[in-house]
């Protein structure tokens, strides 16, 4: 990820808070 607003687990998912970093761009579950 090249900001850490990205979700760790999906550096390849839109940019998102880290609240909402338990859902990829494709809705599945990340934990």
């Amino acid at each position: 990820p090249t900001s850490p607003q990205y979700s760790p687990q999906s550096p390849a998912s839109l940019p998102r808070t880290l609240h909402d970093d338990d859902l990829n761009d494709n809705g599945d579950l990340m934990d």
